[in-house]
């Protein structure tokens, strides 16, 4: 590293800089003087030190900038880990409620299907209680018809025995049906 001719600054303030004075054939051109290392070592020592401390320091910034990206980066990396594991935990937790939800459609179904079953079953009993509420109402109009003809004629007639005997027989075979389906339904539940 070399200096040009300074004549503003006094050569006790620059040692490695050498004035030259100018030749009388060449005057307006000056010569800068080479020097080596071991004529000025100590300056050649200060220059590799300023030199390495601004190599330093500008591999500082270079470290400093880097670690800036790479911060990003391990941010932007780190978010949408976060993300991910959130998504996984959502999924999971919509597996779960998807299992649930079949387990709880085949319950549903299941009761649906036992509930059917059972209105199938009161089908029938219903019938047979239609049945059972008709022959006593058959029953009850017979013995109304028999004892209008008893106060007008003052005794039964044969068709009207007849009809209140065919009354009583219907309603005793719709009670009959009935308790038959009880004992069954009781025995039912004793086998069980």
């Amino acid at each position: 590293m070399g200096c040009a001719k300074r004549r503003a600054a006094p050569a006790k303030l620059r040692p490695h800089c050498v004035e030259v004075p100018v030749m009388p054939d060449k005057a307006a051109t000056a010569e800068e003087v080479k020097t080596r290392a071991g004529q000025f070592p100590l300056v050649h020592k200060l220059t590799k030190l300023f030199d390495i401390q601004r190599y330093y320091t500008a591999m500082r910034k270079a470290l400093i900038a880097a670690n800036r990206q790479a911060g990003a980066y391990k941010g932007w990396v780190t978010r949408w880990k976060s993300r991910f594991k959130a998504e996984e935990l959502e999924k999971q937790k919509l597996e779960i409620e998807k299992k649930q939800l079949v387990h709880d459609n085949q319950v549903l179904a299941n009761e649906i299907r036992e509930i059917s079953e059972k209105f199938q079953d009161m089908e029938t009993t219903r019938a047979k209680l239609e049945a059972f509420e008709a022959a006593v109402d058959h029953l009850t109009a017979m013995k109304i018809a028999a004892d209008e003809q008893q106060r007008s004629d003052g005794c039964w007639s044969v068709q009207s025995m007849e009809n209140l005997n065919q009354a009583v027989d219907t309603f005793l075979e719709a009670v009959n049906e009935i308790l038959q389906e009880n004992l069954s339904d009781d025995s039912q539940s004793e086998v069980a």
